[in-house]
């Protein structure tokens, strides 16, 4: 047993450093502070305005965030930037022997391979990718769906620290398994989204009440995650997901490379992603990942808002007796 899995069998003790505090990074290290785990230090190139209390050390590099830390944690947006602080920032060259990277980000299969086999060759570094989805609202309550892949001794270890961010844990096997999962999971959520805008409009240009189809469908065999927790974000008029269009548009893209790398045809898929693309060029990257609806409703001039009742709409789940149940608030229920 090595030095790290020695120490959280032991203590449950592990000197944690994150590198990325946006939206999942900063839930994540919540979550960490919330159950008293001992997160350490913190960096992001992007933030200087970051605040965890006294007790964690907001760092101005890599090499100090990562110095001492038998688990670092990434959550970066793309691709791009977790091969930039690998080759560029020099990750694994700064991490301690025998640490652990524990990487949260959405990012190319391919790369997570090859990344992970060079630091466990050449550094003594286990990797454990793991991805989350289910929106950054559930993250933030600590009920997000973590994929992992890696390890698994190494991934018995770290659980507890994962924990406190997903109820719902799942354990997918080797390396690049648990990314392959998460991209796909997007791909279907993508297909659901256009599929369920498509949906509302024959609803509103036929005179059905949009909240009752709404709930119809609810109990319906058309049911889905995304028409129980991105519908409303349509009827409140916001479309905010917490996640940008920009992303999802690169996690389609991620897909599409994989399943070209393996022959596999994505014609719905296909059709998704030039949506998504499209709406993005209309509506700018920074846009919420649910905008592809309003290309529908802008083409035939027709809102598919329902007035007040969901402006403070919020949601959460229940994952007891091995199902998904989405808890719908309104205002102060």
């Amino acid at each position: 047993m090595n030095s790290l899995l020695s120490r959280v069998a032991c203590t449950s003790n592990a000197r944690i450093g994150v590198i990325g505090v946006g939206n999942v990074g900063a839930a994540v290290c919540n979550n960490l502070l919330n159950k008293q785990y001992n997160l350490a230090t913190v960096y992001d190139h992007y933030k200087s305005d970051i605040n965890l209390g006294e007790n964690v050390q907001v760092c101005s590099s890599v090499s100090d965030a990562v110095k001492n830390a038998d688990i670092v944690i990434t959550a970066l947006p793309k691709p791009e930037n977790i091969r930039d602080l690998v080759l560029n920032q020099q990750l694994f060259e700064q991490m301690e022997d025998s640490a652990v990277w524990v990487d949260h980000s959405t990012t190319d299969y391919f790369q997570t391979v090859q990344f992970a086999k060079d630091a466990k060759d050449r550094f003594n570094i286990e990797t454990l990718e793991c991805p989350i989805t289910g929106g950054v609202t559930l993250l933030k309550q600590g009920l997000m769906t973590m994929y992992v892949g890696g390890n698994r001794s190494i991934f018995d270890a770290c659980a507890p620290y994962l924990q406190c961010s997903s109820n719902n844990v799942i354990y997918m096997g080797e390396i690049g398994t648990a990314t392959i999962t998460k991209i796909t999971s997007n791909m279907l959520a993508t297909v659901n989204t256009v599929a369920m805008g498509e949906a509302l409009m024959i609803a509103k240009r036929t005179g059905v009440d949009l909240e009752q189809f709404w709930h119809a469908i609810r109990y319906s065999a058309g049911n889905t995650f995304v028409w129980e927790t991105e519908a409303p974000l349509v009827f409140n008029g916001t479309y905010d997901t917490e996640f940008a269009v920009e992303l999802q548009c690169k996690d389609m893209k991620l897909g599409n490379d994989l399943c070209q790398q393996y022959q596999i045809p994505t014609p719905m898929h296909t059709l998704a992603q030039q949506i998504y693309n499209t709406a993005q060029y209309q509506y700018g990257k920074d846009a919420p990942s649910t905008i592809p609806v309003k290309l529908v409703e802008d083409a035939l001039n027709e809102p598919l808002q329902v007035p007040k009742k969901f402006d403070e709409w919020s949601y959460s789940i229940d994952t007891s007796g091995n199902k998904v149940t989405v808890i719908h608030k309104f205002g102060e229920e």
